[in-house]
């Protein structure tokens, strides 16, 4: 995943917060696994 475009939604740890926040709100949220990365299932 391109950090660069991640990096306006703060650092990985602050995304993580928004997404827990938005859930407490009865938002949703969107969760996508990188294509690339190894096969870990």
């Amino acid at each position: 995943m391109n950090q660069t475009l991640l990096s306006s939604f703060g650092t990985p740890f602050e995304r993580v917060e928004l997404a827990l926040d938005a859930l407490r709100e009865g938002r949703g949220v969107m969760v996508l696994d990188d294509e690339d990365r190894e096969n870990e299932g």
